[in-house]
């Protein structure tokens, strides 16, 4: 194989992403993938793009905004590559409130949003919305929410990336990381990540399951998505609504769905009642990655100068992949992108218990 500038483990939202910016600015880059394109948490069901609540304001809230204000023309420049569908639309958020102190805080927060959010979205206290179930103090309706099908999305990014000539290795399965011919690698593979970083403390990573359904209901096309107490309802037209997810740090068979996600099902239900009794079409179970903090991970993995973790991202990861990728890339290109700190290696390394010498026996 010729040499590569960046071979990148792993084709899911975070190594597609990077491999898009990084060919954008002219690298010869490859994606090596164990199974196929989106086959972790990135091919799910729900794709909720949702922002952190507009207070506190932090460097992380900040970056996920720019992400958020950025899809658009991310997705639609991925699409005309493609000339495929990402899912991609920007339908905003419903929050039920339930009690009059949520009701008092929403207000807070709608003279916030002004500022915080750039004038580029809003968020308004309103009395109901049109198919959910009444709520005793009104809802939120917030206008930066986005959805975005997983598994339309990867795809098309996958494919906008072979038009622009790079080449995704399906089915390879990298042992040695080290062993790619490559002057740079990226270990951008979610979960799996940990076995290409042996000398992570062990507690760094840790996989969260969920599981999500998609129900053969078509809800209105005006209908935004409808969020609250974890679980998220995702109207994707005709193909269906989502529902999901479930959190689960105790599992023991990552593919499988049970009773938990019945009990999702059923509080979607509650929310929005067309929903209750539903046909599911599909259904969705797998690990999502986190690391040592529930945010994403990007960094020079220690002790080397040309590899790279691009992980982590819990719940968040779809929304904000395509600014990761582009991060990474002004990384590795010399460049000093802007990174809240909770991001970085160090810090969440520095989260971890040190390591105890061996007990001499």
């Amino acid at each position: 194989m010729e040499r590569l500038d960046v071979a990148i483990i792993g084709a899911g939202i975070f190594g597609l992403s990077a491999a898009w910016a990084l060919q954008e600015r002219g690298l010869h880059v490859a994606v090596f993938e164990a199974k196929s394109v989106g086959a972790g948490s990135s091919g799910g069901l729900v794709g909720a793009l949702a922002p952190h609540m507009p207070e506190k304001w932090n460097a992380k809230k900040a970056f996920q905004l720019e992400a958020l204000l950025t899809a658009q023309s991310f997705w639609a420049q991925i699409e005309q590559t493609a000339q495929q569908p990402s899912g991609y639309k920007r339908i905003g958020r419903a929050l039920p409130l339930r009690s009059e102190r949520l009701h008092n805080q929403a207000q807070v927060r709608a003279q916030e949003v002004p500022l915080l959010w750039q004038g580029q979205a809003t968020w308004d206290v309103v009395k109901d919305i049109p198919e959910c179930a009444p709520s005793s103090h009104g809802y939120v309706r917030e206008t930066l929410s986005a959805r975005l099908n997983p598994r339309q999305a990867v795809g098309a990014l996958a494919q906008a990336l072979r038009n622009r000539g790079v080449t995704i290795h399906e089915g390879h399965r990298v042992e040695n990381a080290a062993s790619l011919n490559a002057a740079h690698i990226v270990i951008a593979a979610g979960h799996q990540a940990r076995h290409f970083t042996p000398d992570m403390p062990g507690e760094f990573w840790s996989g969260v399951k969920g599981q999500s359904a998609l129900l053969n209901v078509t809800l209105p096309d005006t209908m935004p998505i409808v969020f609250e107490s974890g679980t998220y309802i995702v109207p994707h037209g005709p193909l269906g609504t989502a529902v999901g997810s479930t959190v689960e740090y105790d599992w023991t068979d990552p593919g499988s769905t049970d009773d938990t996600l019945t009990e999702v099902l059923i509080r979607a239900g509650d929310l929005v009642p067309a929903l209750k009794g539903a046909p599911v079409k599909d259904t969705w179970a797998g690990i999502r990655p986190r690391a040592r903090l529930p945010d994403p991970v990007v960094g020079r993995m220690p002790g080397t100068d040309t590899t790279w973790l691009l992980a982590g991202g819990f719940k968040i990861g779809m929304g904000i992949g395509p600014h990761m990728g582009a991060t990474l890339a002004k990384l590795i290109t010399g460049q000093a992108p802007t990174i809240p700190p909770s991001f970085t290696l160090e810090h969440q390394l520095a989260r971890c218990a040190p390591l105890q010498p061996a007990a001499k026996t």
